[in-house]
């Protein structure tokens, strides 16, 4: 990875031009030998954007997207960095793909979950249909499969029809979601909840 010097006002807070150097992808003030000159007249400098939820596998959008595919996750993931996001949480995949991609030299810096862990039938038809019984196994599984995250679909939308109304019942009761957690937090991993409604989110 490339370093470099700058002569920049630091943003958000600062006062005017300072030299700034970039090393391993951080802003230092400590001077930095054999680096590139980044730009010759003084300009403006902040840190990388973060992004905490995009699915970089997921073509987000399109009427007709396009299945995951490594051209697809690479062609987001650049898209992002060329926007300024330096750091990206990704909280699912259809098939756990972005887990692989953490790490990776030249592409934002990734937090990855694996696939959506739903009830059957109570997710997008991408998840991966976990009872509440299994939902500790999963979670334990996702982790030691290299996801910094698991993804829960804590709720999901339906048409009531007695009511005449969409309903959000939550997918899963508060004794398997303490369970999942748990499980998750010993493997190394953290947990993030599709919450549409109130119950799930309580």
């Amino acid at each position: 990875m490339p370093n470099y010097h700058l002569r920049s006002t630091l943003l958000p807070h600062g006062e005017g031009p300072t030299d700034l150097w970039i090393r391993n992808g951080r802003f230092t003030f400590v001077p930095t030998h054999g680096v590139e000159e980044l730009f010759d007249r003084p300009s403006f400098a902040l840190p990388g954007l973060v992004d905490a939820h995009a699915h970089v596998a997921m073509a987000m959008g399109s009427p007709n997207p396009a299945p995951p595919s490594a051209e697809l996750i690479e062609a987001n993931l650049r898209a992002n960095l060329e926007a300024g996001v330096t750091a990206i949480r990704d909280p699912g995949s259809p098939g756990g793909e972005t887990i692989a991609y953490q790490g990776r030299e030249g592409f934002p810096r990734l937090q990855a979950a694996g696939r959506f862990l739903a009830p059957e039938g109570r997710g997008q038809p991408v998840s991966e249909w976990t009872s509440p019984d299994d939902l500790p196994a999963a979670a334990t599984a996702h982790a030691r499969a290299g996801a910094r995250w698991v993804k829960i679909i804590a709720d999901w939308a339906k048409w009531d029809k007695e009511l005449g109304r969409r309903v959000v019942p939550a997918n899963y009761d508060e004794r398997a979601l303490k369970a999942a957690v748990k499980a998750a937090h010993a493997a190394g991993a953290r947990v993030a909840a599709h919450c549409q409604g109130d119950s799930a989110a309580a």
